[in-house]
C-alpha cells in the first residue's frame, strides 16, 4: 500500500499462485484479502480471470459492509504483481468496474524500463525503511 502513494485506492496484486486485494480509504486499509491459488501455477489467463472475479467480489463486499461510505467511482484501481505486466487485465477491470486503472507513481528514482508493478512489494518495503 505504501508504494501506491494514494490516500484512496483499490489495489489488486496478482501473481500466478496468489492474489492480494486491498481497499484503502483516507490512508486507512478498510479491506485486505489474500488468496492462495494453489501449489501449481495458474496460466496468466486463469490467474487474471480469478483476479477479476475476486475484485468484483471484494468491491461488492465493501459496498455492502460500508453502506454509509460507498466507494466513490473516482477511487482508482492500481495493478501490481506479475499480472499487471503486459496483459489486457487493466482493460477488463475498467470494463467490469467503470474505474480508472491508474499507473503507479513511486517516490524513488529508477530507470524508465524498470518494471515497477512487478516489484511494488519490494518498493513498499524500501520506502518503509527510508521513512
Amino acid at each position: 500500500i505504501r508504494a501506491i502513494n494514494a490516500d484512496n485506492a483499490i489495489v489488486a496484486h496478482g501473481e500466478l499462485n496468489s492474489l492480494e486485494l486491498s481497499i484503502v480509504i483516507s490512508g486507512e486499509p478498510k479491506i485486505l484479502r489474500s488468496l492462495y491459488l494453489g501449489d501449481v501455477l495458474l496460466s496468466k489467463e486463469g490467474a487474471t480471470a480469478r483476479l477479476i472475479d475476486e475484485l468484483a467480489r471484494t468491491l461488492s463486499f465493501y459496498n455492502e459492509t460500508y453502506r454509509e461510505e460507498l466507494l466513490d467511482i473516482s477511487v482508482p484501481v492500481f495493478l501490481t504483481g506479475e499480472l499487471a505486466m503486459g496483459s489486457p487485465v487493466s482493460t477488463q477491470i475498467k470494463a467490469l468496474t467503470g474505474r480508472v486503472v491508474a499507473p503507479l507513481h513511486i517516490n524513488l528514482i529508477c530507470p524508465p524500463s524498470f518494471p515497477v508493478p512487478a516489484y511494488s512489494v519490494n518498493i513498499g518495503l524500501a520506502l518503509k525503511a527510508l521513512s
